[in-house]
């Protein structure tokens, strides 16, 4: 199997054209494709939540809208914990090698253009 790759993808939920909540998924894969990760990652939880218990309870509490909010935690965990155990095998299957999250919240945006220089404390 070929080495893995670490690649981001980010998660965001906008409302009203503003980032309401965030996941930054860091994800080491065989592909540095955001598109097949992704296409690996819902086949991996598709097959898992049809395969095993854990995955259709989960899909069950999301009222069968499983979204990156929903399995965040049970990613994490399948690296980290024997309680992942059951999720583990499936993003194996498809070329993960470990995947972490991290919250992104409205009050950690800050616009990409926004200057760092004080330009009226440079004029002092």
């Amino acid at each position: 199997m070929p080495s893995a790759i670490q690649t981001k993808l980010t998660f965001l939920r906008l409302d009203r054209g503003q980032v309401d909540v965030g996941i930054i998924v860091s994800v080491w894969h065989v592909s540095d494709d955001p598109q097949t990760i992704l296409d690996d990652l819902q086949s991996a939880v598709t097959k898992w939540v049809k395969e095993t218990e854990d995955g259709q309870k989960l899909y069950e509490y999301s009222c069968q809208d499983l979204n990156i909010g929903d399995l965040a935690h049970d990613l994490e965990i399948a690296y980290e914990s024997p309680e992942g155990a059951s999720l583990r095998p499936y993003l194996d299957a498809v070329g993960f090698e470990r995947i972490t999250c991290e919250d992104v919240i409205e009050s950690t945006h800050v616009d990409y253009d926004t200057r760092l220089v004080k330009l009226d404390e440079l004029e002092d």
